[in-house]
């Protein structure tokens, strides 16, 4: 216990070195360190760049005290696993494993594939699936869940289809997480229309599952239900959004969907539909607007050209006290000098220099097109 303790405070003090040299040593006397030691002294190797040895070390850890990253560790020793699946390293590390006698189970193999997907390379990560089967180790859903994850990354949605079917052929069950997998990469695809077939599946399951008889298919979730909304908002169908958001009385006070659906109508120039979803947020359901309920509203008008109301909304905001963020001001900027509203250029560039926000700076040095301010055209360019 004591050894563990002083090793967390050389790592804490910025000593890796010497955290490394106790480590060592006292493994060396018989000591086997806790997952927690290890995690600490390998995360401290790779923040100081040391790359080769934080590897090194975590292989030592796997192959000699047989401790094998499963789900709960998975977020502690991220970093290494994605580092040893960009060097090909994975394979081999299985191997010496079992050469050790240390059993490799699902749960290691979860972790490894689930790391090969999030790099985007499919091909190993089937192969690792392949191996699971060839010693007779049944893949579970999350395998599956990581595959489709994998190739929707990839763009590859016939795939990501392929493996989403391949679960019902093998009988294994495709909770909701899966659903949402496969939807969502539809929909960042912009392949809504495929997307639109699934989740009607899982609609008519929602009311079979009411009514007590057993359905395959999970019923849709909140986060089911986002993923459409983004789905269809992208596509240009935001009133087919809107009515399935009315129809859900789960998202009816939740103000994030509410600035997804005006940000959608406003890039859509649907303006009317923008208004009514601000006045039933607003005075039907009682909920106080953000800086990005404001910010989709004049980002709105700015794309219509509508100067004048572009203006009211961004003086109300500033009224309520409410301000965006530094990456938001920016697009506030080129909304109104694309309405040639140099007068609120001059007035965001000031509040923006003055809260510190570092894009500013540039724009007010000379020579660069914000270094003097004048209401004549052309002045103010992005």
């Amino acid at each position: 216990m004591y050894t563990a303790k002083l090793i967390t405070r050389l790592c804490n003090s910025c000593l890796t070195d010497t955290a490394v040299t106790v480590l060592e040593e006292v493994v060396g006397m018989g000591w086997k360190p806790s997952v927690d030691t290890y995690t600490m002294v390998i995360d401290n190797l790779f923040d100081r760049g040391r790359v080769d040895y934080a590897l090194k070390l975590f292989k030592y850890m796997a192959l000699h005290h047989g401790i094998l990253p499963d789900v709960d560790s998975y977020s502690f020793f991220l970093r290494a696993i994605r580092m040893l699946s960009r060097r090909d390293d994975i394979s081999k590390l299985l191997k010496d494993m079992e050469d050790e006698g240390n059993y490799v189970g699902p749960e290691t193999f979860n972790v490894f594939v689930d790391a090969y997907c999030k790099e985007g390379r499919m091909e190993d990560a089937e192969s690792l699936v392949k191996l699971m089967n060839q010693r007779r180790i049944c893949p579970a859903a999350v395998i599956y869940k990581s595959l489709i994850d994998g190739y929707c990354l990839k763009g590859n949605m016939s795939k990501s289809r392929e493996v989403f079917d391949l679960m019902s052929h093998r009988g294994v069950f495709r909770d909701v997480a899966v659903y949402n997998s496969l939807l969502k990469g539809y929909c960042e695809d912009s392949k809504v229309e495929e997307a639109i077939p699934l989740f009607h599946e899982m609609m008519q399951s929602s009311v079979k599952h009411n009514t007590e008889e057993f359905n395959e298919v999970p019923k849709p979730d909140e986060y089911t239900y986002f993923i459409m909304l983004w789905g269809l908002c992208n596509n240009n169908q935001v009133e087919e959004a809107v009515s399935l958001f009315q129809s859900n009385k789960k998202f009816n006070l939740n103000i994030s969907v509410y600035n997804m659906l005006i940000h959608g109508a406003n890039k859509n120039g649907k303006l009317d539909i923008a208004r009514s979803l601000y006045n039933e947020m607003t005075v039907i359901k009682g909920l106080q607007p953000n800086d990005m309920t404001y910010v989709a509203m004049i980002n709105g008008f700015c794309e219509q050209g509508l100067a004048a109301e572009a203006k009211e909304w961004f003086l109300e905001m500033k009224e309520k006290g409410l301000w965006p963020n530094e990456a938001t001001c920016t697009i506030l900027l080129i909304g109104f000098r694309k309405t040639k509203q140099l007068d609120l250029v001059e007035m965001l560039l000031l509040e923006m220099e003055a809260r510190g926000y570092e894009s500013a700076k540039p724009m007010f040095s000379g020579p660069g097109p914000f270094s003097s301010l004048s209401a004549k055209e052309g002045m103010v360019s992005l």
